[in-house]
């Protein structure tokens, strides 16, 4: 058992899937507030001053959290030896894509800070609205992809180590077709009084 994946691990490593969409989303609202500031023409405001420094620092902590998401990812869809479907490997791409998307238009949003004010606010409204959608929908893929994985590798953990008599029910069939047999026996056993003669 040792040698397979623990199916719970696939569980612990959407985290940082989920961490990472976390900081993306940080980086939209700390843009809505700061284009809020600046609006009301609070420009001394510790956000405002600090904007490039925070957004930055949660993209980098995103883009690591991603980067340990996809090695980890890789590293079990290796160690589980499943194949992908060619349906699979569609949406793996699909998944991809948009999660490059999301890092391109966050890019976009913290370097639009450098527009018109006006133009800064809207990006961030759309950008959070943006973001939501496209984390639902990555959400929703990366479990379509490891659907099958998943499975396999539950087959797999629970196989091993006679775990998989565990299971209770079939026990209780075997019991059940026990007794079946000791009763049969009885009946026969027992003389019909009919025949007696």
């Amino acid at each position: 058992m040792k040698d397979n994946v623990n199916p719970k691990s696939y569980v612990f490593v959407k985290f940082l899937f989920t961490f990472s969409v976390f900081f993306l989303s940080l980086v939209g609202f700390i843009s809505l507030i700061t284009a809020l500031m600046i609006r009301n023409e609070n420009m001394q405001n510790w956000i405002v001053i600090n904007f490039y420094t925070m957004t930055i620092i949660l993209t980098i902590f995103a883009s690591l959290f991603t980067i340990v998401f996809i090695i980890l990812r890789l590293l079990m869809h290796k160690k589980s030896e499943y194949k992908y479907q060619n349906k699979e490997k569609k949406i793996l791409i699909i998944w991809y894509l948009l999660y490059i998307s999301c890092f391109i238009c966050t890019i976009f949003l913290i370097t639009s800070k450098l527009f018109h004010i006006q133009a800064f606010f809207i990006i961030s409204i759309v950008y959070i609205i943006l973001l939501f959608i496209l984390g639902i929908i990555l959400s929703v893929l990366e479990v379509i992809i490891r659907n099958g994985e998943q499975i396999l590798i539950s087959k797999k953990w629970f196989s091993q180590d006679g775990d998989i008599n565990d299971d209770p029910t079939p026990r209780v069939e075997e019991d059940f077709e026990r007794q079946k047999t000791t009763i049969k026996s009885q009946t026969n056993n027992k003389k019909n009084p009919f025949m007696e003669e």
